[in-house]
């Protein structure tokens, strides 16, 4: 067969003369679909790149938008995998859900299925999980929220494209979409600088703070620095064994509002008959709509699942299935939400 010589914009049917396949083949091969072998994806994608093949990207946006005329809807399923304790259990997290949510929504606009996938508790049964997804020819993934800090996940991280939401899972270096929490807890203290509070106080688990990685303490103390205010120590502690902690923080410290994320810190001021917000003001850093009247940031769950579906699908497009060299961190602003638990002072 005679040599086919290289040109700068090479086509597909110069690929496929030379690959000896047809040019549906290399165009398959080239979106790395999974109708064609990994071997002939491979083999064909060197090849491409010997010859200097190129997308032309003016003719691949023309086809997409071809393609969403004729409303071609894909058939092919992402995965959204979750560690929790039973296959269901990421359901009773409001936020979880509304990542899913919102990743569902994403996906369903771009031509894809979203579909739970269940990595068994704390991700101990990812090595067969991950088996079912490439049986499946399922080829991207969003990792869901980890509990931190968590064990080795022997999931196959060079053979699939895989999204993480949050900061929580730290084994592998991955492309990420997550709350802007240093940003969140910075208009969180304006805003409640500016209802009057002088003395704002930090009191939240040492996992929620390892989880965003300390990211809430950065925001506070640039707060602090650009809003002023009385400064008070931020409080970190272990869980409900260390509540009495909490109560001997808030006699010691005084602060005339308390931020926290989850409920306990809630409830056990109301146990302790401590008026809100008569006695002390309260607010939220990830409200989810469990309690009405709070006041404080909401993350915007639904953007970041489809921010994580949009991350996937530009490494598809790419042919990108292996953990990232340079990962890409994408970043939601949340929005302030004003509540009776913090109505300022006058």
């Amino acid at each position: 067969m005679p040599k086919e010589p290289k040109s700068s914009h090479p086509n597909l049917r110069q690929i496929a003369r030379r690959a000896g396949v047809s040019h549906t083949t290399v165009s398959l091969a080239l979106r790395g679909h999974p109708r064609v072998s990994l071997a002939t994806r491979t083999r064909i994608q060197t090849l491409a790149e010997d010859l200097g093949y190129r997308p032309n990207a003016l003719v691949a946006a023309l086809m997409r938008h071809v393609r969403s005329n004729r409303r071609i809807v894909s058939d092919e399923t992402l995965a959204f995998l979750t560690s929790g304790r039973t296959p269901d259990h990421w359901r009773k997290h409001r936020t979880i859900l509304e990542n899913f949510e919102g990743a569902k929504k994403q996906a369903e606009l771009l031509g894809f299925k979203l579909e739970p996938f269940w990595l068994g508790p704390q991700g101990r049964d990812a090595e067969a999980a991950g088996k079912i997804l490439r049986v499946r020819s399922i080829r991207g993934a969003i990792l869901g929220p980890f509990q931190v800090p968590h064990g080795v996940v022997a999931f196959d991280w060079d053979h699939a494209a895989v999204v993480a939401m949050g900061y929580s899972f730290t084994q592998v270096r991955l492309h990420r979409a997550a709350h802007h929490h240093v940003s969140g807890m910075v208009m969180l203290y304006k805003e409640l600088r500016a209802l009057g509070y002088h003395r704002i106080g930090l009191a939240i688990t040492a996992q929620d703070m390892i989880r965003v990685q300390h990211y809430w303490l950065a925001g506070l103390l640039t707060g602090q620095s650009i809003y002023g205010g009385v400064p008070v120590e931020p409080l970190t502690f272990k869980d409900s064994s260390e509540k009495q902690r909490v109560f001997q923080w808030y006699e010691r410290q005084r602060p005339d509002v308390i931020i926290s994320i989850g409920w306990d810190v809630y409830r056990w001021l109301q146990e302790r008959r401590i008026r809100i917000p008569t006695d002390v003001a309260f607010a939220h850093l990830g409200l989810d709509g469990a309690y009405a009247g709070i006041a404080g940031i909401d993350q915007n769950a639904r953007a970041i699942g489809a921010a994580a579906v949009d991350l996937i699908v530009g490494q598809l497009h790419r042919n990108e299935y292996h953990y990232p060299q340079d990962p890409k961190i994408v970043l939601l602003e949340g929005r302030w939400v004003p509540g009776k638990s913090a109505p300022g002072l006058s």
